[in-house]
């Protein structure tokens, strides 16, 4: 039996994702560009790839123009902002972004809205490793009030899928689909994060963000498949 070479070294190069932390932005005040310096990205690595979930909370409704990651330009893959989040008391916003950096465990990043944003941000970090391209396989994004929530998309044998949420502060958040990795409050709102390394090749799967309350999700997710 003939083995194909590429299959095998597919399987060789299956992609690594390892879950860093959260941090949220550091003080200054309200500002259009947010900072989190000496940011945590774990290993450095040949092939390394930074993902990062953004989530923010403000009044008026932003959204990401541009961000750096140890100074190199970012690809924002897919992002959305609820601008009635709540009942109209916030609105919220998540994105999924990433870089291709091999040097350096601590990093210096930065993300731009397109406009003042004055309230909190955080990051939840990935370090990616084997990943072939920057562009996705494929993206998915809600704007929540309902519970649960559902994001579906593509995924690649030896990629990797990365997904989150933004919403009020209640815990009891759970996922499906993906492993969760954190469920972090900031400020009043509360970030979640999951990831997962695929083994199969799979169309249209599902990732389903729910809480253990009542109350609707009011907030925004976020999920992008890599490969």
């Amino acid at each position: 039996m003939m083995v194909n070479p590429y299959s095998v070294a597919a399987a060789l190069l299956a992609a690594t994702v390892s879950y860093i932390g959260v941090k949220t932005a550091d003080a200054g005040g309200a500002s259009v560009t947010r900072t989190f310096n000496a940011t945590s990205v774990g290993a450095a690595a040949t092939g390394r790839r930074i993902v990062l979930l953004v989530h923010w909370y403000g009044g008026a409704a932003r959204s990401i123009s541009s961000a750096l990651i140890g100074g190199v330009a970012a690809t924002i893959h897919a992002q959305v902002t609820n601008p009635t989040a709540y009942g109209g008391a916030y609105t919220m916003g998540v994105a999924a972004i990433s870089a291709p950096i091999d040097a350096g465990t601590s990093l210096n990043i930065s993300v731009t809205f397109d406009g003042t944003m004055g309230n909190s941000v955080m990051i939840g970090v990935y370090n990616c490793v084997g990943i072939n391209s920057g562009t996705a396989v494929d993206t998915d994004t809600e704007i929540a009030a309902s519970n649960p929530i559902t994001l579906n998309l593509d995924v690649q044998n030896g990629g990797v899928l990365i997904g989150g949420f933004v919403r009020y502060h209640n815990s009891g958040n759970s996922v499906t689909g993906e492993t969760e990795n954190y469920d972090a409050t900031f400020s009043s709102i509360r970030g979640f994060g999951g990831s997962l390394a695929v083994v199969a090749d799979e169309s249209n799967r599902a990732v389903v963000f729910s809480t253990d309350t009542a109350t609707a999700l009011y907030g925004a997710a976020v999920a992008v498949s890599l490969r």
